[in-house]
């Protein structure tokens, strides 16, 4: 079955954001690694999920655009895609990410502190209530 030229060029750049997409899902492990501090064994799980991430994207991507046809047109539109995002807004989405991650992480050992300051109050009530 042929595909018309118009019909690549829409399944090019349709590829092309298939790699932008490839390429927040780097940054978002990336930002889980910068925030995390990961381990050397963390690094080595997120890489798997990313690696199965993109392989399970590209199949699913030839097999409802490609007709099931691996063409190069769809992986080198991935790979400029993703090349695209990384040269403009990688670091800036990794740098806001990053800080957001700080802040939620702040904010959960706000709210840990707290609960763990009315937990330690509710005990010494208990206990107070037992004695008297």
């Amino acid at each position: 079955m042929e595909i018309s030229i118009a019909s690549q060029t829409v399944i090019f750049f349709l590829s092309a954001v298939l790699g932008i997409f490839i390429g927040a899902v780097y940054d978002f492990f990336k930002i889980i690694r910068i925030s995390t501090r990961a381990s050397l064994g963390a690094v080595a799980v997120c890489d798997a999920a990313f690696c199965v991430i993109c392989a399970l994207a590209l199949f699913l991507f030839v097999i409802n655009y490609g007709d099931g046809s691996a063409r190069a047109y769809i992986f080198v539109g991935t790979g400029l895609g993703g090349g695209l995002y990384f040269v403009t807004i990688s670091r800036a989405v990794v740098t806001i990410g990053t800080c957001m991650a700080e802040i939620v992480k702040y904010v959960c050992k706000k709210v840990l502190k707290m609960c763990s300051m009315f937990i330690s109050g509710i005990k010494k009530y208990i206990v107070l209530k037992r004695k008297g």
